[in-house]
């Protein structure tokens, strides 16, 4: 008897770490409730500002816009990436979840081309992949000495359309660094 309350101890103990574990960062490696989250900066560099604008200017041609994210958010990302000066934006969307960008300020446009490389690299790694939805669509991009990182779900998306009309936009900005299957 003793061995089976033992056993069913140590299934209650597995099932609580388990449920525990799928706490703090939801599908995709982002959110503002993963306490870790860094914040992004309050006032954005110049090279993030001019970013935001080309590619705010390319979603505009769509009729979409471009919102400042001001809360902690976190993405997948190689360890390199967690220093680096960013601002994370949102194309607005029907889903909130929907359209989120993240651009890195790196020193120069070369450095910026290496960390893109690398970026593309990680998250087409088994490590990061487990971070995203299965159907999930993600671009890296250099634009200078910025890096830009979005993605989204079509699965998951109130509006797959739109959401996938944003992306395919986005995707226009910059030297694009694909992220293989």
């Amino acid at each position: 008897m003793s061995r089976v309350r033992s056993l069913a101890g140590t299934l209650v103990a597995v099932a609580l770490v388990v449920v525990g574990c799928g706490r703090g960062v939801p599908a995709g490696g982002l959110g503002p409730e993963n306490p870790t989250a860094a914040t992004p900066l309050a006032s954005v560099t110049t090279a993030i500002e001019t970013s935001a604008s080309v590619l705010g200017s390319a979603l505009a041609a769509g009729g979409y816009e471009l919102d400042s994210v001001t809360g902690p958010f976190r993405s997948s990302e190689p360890a390199a990436f967690i220093g680096l000066p960013r601002a994370v934006y949102r194309v607005r969307l029907a889903d909130p979840d929907d359209g989120p960008v993240v651009i890195y300020q790196l020193p120069d446009a070369n450095a910026a081309g290496s960390a893109a490389a690398d970026l593309a690299e990680y998250l087409a790694s088994g490590s990061a992949k487990v971070n995203y939805p299965a159907d999930a669509l993600v671009s890296v991009a250099q634009l200078g000495p910025t890096v830009i990182l979005t993605w989204f779900s079509p699965g998951r998306s109130d509006d797959p359309d739109a959401a996938r009309g944003a992306f395919d936009l986005m995707a226009t900005v910059g030297r694009a660094y694909q992220v293989l299957p």
